[in-house]
């Protein structure tokens, strides 16, 4: 059981090993090239006669190994050529060019270049060199800057050498990532050149097997995946949170209505309020002055009339005042009769003068 489970653990492992290697096959080269950065470098001396190939230490100058190999040995000897592509198959590989091929300019150009600079110096590259822009391969680099100016190196070297060369390793099955040379001199200042590339914008196409373009498939649906699992609850959330939105307007809508619909209720039992407020006292006063009219002598009349809260006030002229008190308290609808001034006679009338004040009872 033990040896079982040791060797399924070792096939899973060899397995990982071999996907993760195909997947860094499938990456881009600046993708590689930034995990690579410590990692040794192989660079490519090339002559006439042999290929020179030095195991660096990262981008230092310190050589960890290296190998000659003589071009007629390679084109004569297939096994020598399958050795060489096993040791440099997923390295970082990168051409270097001696300084006997590279011409360096340091130009001055206007800083309104700098928006361009690629296409300026193609244009006008016959103007710093023997060469056109389609003779050679090129890079520069910014030095300095000002307002008005900007100085740049300019390092160039021949096509043909470079892609003969290029030609060459592909015929081995070699791609270079990096075409640089960096042991010139600038006479100006007398310090060594910027790390420049010099590989084309659009450098050769790597052969890339089916295997690569299907791990390169799967790390792109991997990545999808994992967005997917990310978005995916993130967009159930906000689905739901516009879901609230929505109801949260729809119920606001309705509190309004509600409310302007219970102010409307308000302000007509108010109004009903004051109509029967209003339509109770005329009906209260009706009666009081329906049973005054009932209740007084036939030889009096009331001039003055007085209605504040349960009290009546009546002021008038009778023949005998304490008849009309008389009769105001044989009346269920009253009480507390009581005169409000003394009694006098009015020789104009030949009457008394009553000033009486009454409490209204409720019926």
């Amino acid at each position: 059981m033990r040896l079982t489970v040791n060797g399924a653990l070792l096939t899973i492992k060899k397995s990982m090993k071999w996907w993760f290697q195909q997947l860094e096959q499938s990456l881009p080269v600046t993708i590689k090239t930034f995990f690579t950065e410590n990692k040794a470098v192989l660079r490519l001396l090339v002559s006439d006669e042999k290929l020179v190939i030095k195991e660096m230490f990262g981008r230092t100058e310190k050589v960890k190994k290296q190998r000659d190999y003589l071009w007629q040995d390679l084109d004569s000897k297939a096994e020598l050529v399958e050795q060489l592509s096993i040791t440099l198959k997923n390295k970082q590989l990168e051409l270097f060019v001696p300084y006997q091929q590279v011409i360096i300019k340091r130009i001055q150009l206007p800083k309104v270049a700098l928006e361009n600079l690629e296409n300026v110096l193609k244009f006008e590259m016959d103007l710093y060199t023997p060469l056109t822009s389609e003779q050679v391969l090129y890079g520069y680099k910014v030095l300095e800057s000002d307002d008005q100016w900007i100085a740049i190196n300019l390092m160039v070297t021949p096509k043909r050498g470079i892609e003969k060369i290029l030609k060459q390793l592909s015929n081995y099955g070699l791609s270079v990532h990096r075409i640089y040379s960096n042991e010139f001199k600038d006479s100006r200042d007398d310090n060594s050149f910027p790390d420049i590339n010099l590989l084309p914008a659009v450098p050769e196409a790597e052969s890339v097997s089916p295997l690569s373009n299907l791990t390169g498939y799967l790390f792109i649906a991997l990545l999808i995946l994992i967005g997917a699992t990310i978005y995916l609850p993130i967009n159930q959330k906000i689905e739901q949170l516009n879901y609230l939105n929505v109801e949260l307007k729809q119920a606001k809508k309705e509190a309004v209505e509600i409310i302007k619909l219970k102010n409307d209720i308000d302000e007509s039992v108010k109004k009903l309020t004051t109509i029967v407020r209003a339509k109770t006292k005329e009906a209260v006063m009706l009666e009081v002055i329906n049973e005054l009219s009932l209740v007084l002598p036939e030889d009096s009349w009331v001039y003055q009339f007085n209605k504040k809260q349960n009290f009546v006030q009546i002021r008038g002229y009778a023949a005998k005042a304490s008849s009309v008190m008389t009769s105001i308290e044989s009346s269920s609808l009253f009480s507390h009769t009581q005169f409000k001034s003394p009694v006098v006679t009015d020789k104009r009338v030949k009457k008394e003068r009553f000033d009486l004040k009454m409490k209204i009872e409720k019926r």
